[in-house]
């Protein structure tokens, strides 16, 4: 597992795995993180996550 920052293209691929309704486990196999290094990029962004203001 990567535990370095998310590039642009990682958000963007977080955004549209939420919307599409992926649990987190899946998301962090899928972008090959630690399910917390999820979380945490999650709660960055207060409300709906979304790539640009992350």
């Amino acid at each position: 597992m990567s535990h370095k920052y998310f590039t642009i293209n990682e958000r963007n691929k977080l955004e549209v795995l939420l919307n599409e309704n992926y649990r987190i486990k899946r998301i962090a196999e899928i972008l090959e993180k630690d399910r917390v290094a999820i979380y945490r990029e999650i709660m960055r962004v207060k409300g709906e996550y979304c790539a640009e203001k992350a």
